[in-house]
């Protein structure tokens, strides 16, 4: 005997021990264990109040006594023989009684060992399990034509994320499984008052309820949680997962979208005729009633950041077209209504696209020559001119204000940007600050273009942010295109407009239409500003022209008479070197002859006098029509500002507007007034 237990053992009286490891009763009783045939050792079990049984090891030598299992108050075995006769009984008498002693023993040890090693769930789960041969292969119904009813609830955790491209809902959710096993039953009383009795879920009869829209390929749950088994045949199963179910995405209204994502569940080992499935029911007030929403638990549920849970209802869907023997005929599906929260999506994608968008109505506001030329220098060369050398000045542009639109005129001889004369210095200066006539006009394409591909790169974007879809066009990316064609049209409109700045008449003629189009009835619509055509104002200020252009056309005229002989014959009569000792004998005044001489020294001059008013005339009428198509062009860009911006702003909120009138459904399913909330509870 051990100590404050209990010892049966096979051997040489008190000099023989039980050897071996204590044996755990509920697990023989989940192998089938039955009572072992061969001498058991009663031995306490480690940890707990009741001892545990186990075989003892059979020894091959004689016994000498048999040992009862007995407890430490009774009497020992070789009293109770004494009790018979035994100090006194013959050795035949011995032998004779040794069977019946040992199998009373056997009895009595079975008995004590049964009675006091098991406790009261190990003899429920020994009476559920062993005796009444618990299968749980077999559907919990006496008959195979009856039908397990299995009822189904979804408490949902955690709203994970919505992957738009890979079309994917990820939820962190409990799945409530109910159903009734009339082989799990018992009398409460005769197993000490236990009601409620939770077993690995291995052990029972399961449904085999799956996600049948998931996308990942897992079906069954994460973990495998204990399952609740009532005293009335209720088991009751709350396993937790992390579903992935598939979850089309609608993105014609991205970022002002609503999605209906869905969580479907059907059993694909049982058909319609062996399972039915239904909603949990609850009681309130002595009332039943079907839970027919997604639960959630304020205090359990956290929140997400981009999706805002608006209808959670719960249906049985039954197709009545397909046979009771499908799978398919039934499901119990959990819908999610979700709206995006578009904040993050207007701070960092809508204000960038439409203000750039807007930024195209600038390049109306850009003159057509808006390049900032530096001055060219008056001279070409790299290498520095020589001391005291005179810089030579560059000949006229062909189209400038101060030269011939015909003809290309040199500058004067002797006139540098180092001149010695204040005068001819100031008038080259002006020509050398000419600007250059390459590259004008290219600030407007360039805005254009920039805004162009500022566009594009948010298209990019936002293409890697969508499922790869034909089915529609998201609402940003319909304004983003809307944006490109018309900045598209902007870039045609710019070069048009710089087309027309850039016109001259000797290249093109302006008909009488468009000057009483685009310089008067337009410019009077639009309320631009014209200069007066009556000279200028009392306070404005008249431009200085330069004298360098009268002095070529002076020139011009004097090469009609040698310099040397109008230089030598001026000098000759200022200095006197020249001067007649005698004057010549001039004809009278009224004569024909000195008429002739005075019309012949006034003839030139007034030829040349007409030359320069005929040319200034010319030039006046060539810059007054190159300043009539300069006035065309802006014309052409108010014009274009004036409707553009319009366009530009009527388009934008035409379009944006669609997705904040874009709102889930006041009902979670067209034509069914119930809303399926909490708190409205349809009682049965």
């Amino acid at each position: 005997m051990g100590p404050g237990g209990w010892t049966f053992s096979r051997g040489w009286g008190p000099g023989s021990a039980a050897s071996g490891s204590s044996w755990q009763g509920s697990q023989k009783l989940e192998r089938g264990w039955r009572p072992p045939s061969e001498p058991l050792s009663c031995l306490p079990r480690s940890g707990s109040s009741w001892p545990g049984c186990r075989p003892a090891p059979v020894h091959d030598y004689p016994v000498l006594a048999p040992l009862p299992c007995v407890s430490a108050q009774r009497s020992t075995p070789a009293t109770e023989l004494q009790g018979t006769g035994g100090a006194d009984a013959s050795p035949s008498q011995r032998v004779g009684m040794e069977g019946p002693v040992l199998t009373l023993g056997l009895l009595a040890a079975l008995a004590v060992c049964g009675s006091r090693g098991l406790n009261e769930e190990e003899r429920l789960i020994r009476h559920l399990f062993q005796e009444k041969r618990y299968n749980k292969e077999l559907r919990p119904v006496a008959h195979k034509e009856e039908s397990v009813d299995v009822t189904l609830a979804l408490t949902l955790s955690n709203l994970i994320s919505l992957k738009e491209v890979e079309e994917t809902l990820t939820t962190n959710v409990w799945i409530e499984h109910g159903w009734t096993d009339s082989r799990l039953m018992w009398n409460a009383e005769d197993f000490g008052n236990i009601s409620v009795l939770r077993l690995p879920s291995d052990m029972v009869w399961l449904p085999e309820i799956v996600l049948e829209n998931n996308n990942d390929g897992s079906f069954q749950i994460s973990y495998s949680c204990n399952v609740l088994v009532y005293n009335y045949g209720l088991v009751y199963w709350l396993p937790p997962a992390i579903f992935r179910s598939s979850c089309p995405i609608s993105v014609t209204y991205f970022p002002f979208d609503w999605q209906n994502c869905s969580l479907k569940f059907s059993s694909l080992k049982y058909t319609a005729k062996e399972v039915t499935l239904s909603l949990k029911q609850d009681v309130e007030d002595d009332r039943s009633y079907p839970v027919e929403w997604i639960i959630i638990d304020p205090e359990g549920f956290t929140e997400n950041g981009e999706w805002e849970i608006v209808h959670r209802p719960a249906r049985v869907n039954v197709d009545p077209r397909a046979p009771l023997d499908s799978p398919s005929r039934q499901d119990v599906t959990f819908y999610l209504i979700i709206r995006r929260k578009p904040l993050f999506y207007i701070i960092n994608i809508l204000v960038p696209c439409v203000l750039i968008s807007f930024m195209v109505n600038l390049v109306f506001y850009l003159p057509a020559d808006s390049e900032s030329p530096g001055p060219t220098p008056c001279s070409p060369a790299p290498s520095p001119p020589k001391h005291n050398q005179p810089q030579p000045c560059p000949s006229l542009p062909p189209e400038s204000h101060l030269g011939s639109p015909f003809l290309e005129l040199p500058a004067p001889e002797g006139f540098s940007c180092e001149g010695q004369v204040a005068a001819q210095e100031e008038d080259c200066r002006t020509l050398c600050d000419i600007p250059k006539w390459t590259g004008q006009g290219g600030e407007k394409t360039s805005v254009a273009i920039s805004v162009l591909l500022a566009q594009s790169v948010f298209l990019l974007l936002i293409s890697k942010r969508l499922p790869a879809t034909s089915m529609a066009i998201p609402l940003i990316g319909k304004f983003l295109l809307f944006g490109m064609v018309l900045v598209t049209m902007v870039v045609v409109i710019c070069v048009i407009v710089l087309n027309i700045h850039f016109r001259t008449p000797s290249t093109h003629v302006l008909s009488e239409g468009v000057k009483k189009l685009f310089l008067e009835t337009l410019p009077e619509l639009l309320h631009m500003s014209r200069p007066a055509e009556d000279g200028p104002s009392p306070g404005a200020l008249v431009r200085r022209s330069s004298s360098l252009g009268y002095m070529s056309k002076a020139e011009e005229y004097f090469s009609l008479k040698s310099r040397s002989d109008l230089m030598f014959e001026k000098q000759s009569e200022r200095h006197g070197l020249a001067r007649r000792l005698t004057t010549a004998r001039r004809p009278p005044a009224s004569s024909e002859q000195a008429q002739q001489e005075l019309f012949s020294e006034l003839k030139p001059a007034v030829d040349g006098a007409n030359f320069i008013v005929n040319h200034m005339r010319d030039q006046n009428n060539y810059n007054e029509e190159k300043d009539s198509w300069n006035r065309v062009a802006r014309t052409v860009d108010r014009l274009c500002l004036f409707v553009v911006t319009p366009v530009m702003v009527v388009g934008t909120a035409w379009i944006f507007l669609q997705g904040v009138y874009n709102q889930p459904p006041p009902q979670p399913f067209p034509g069914d007034p119930y809303s399926y909330h909490v708190d409205n509870k349809r009682f049965i």
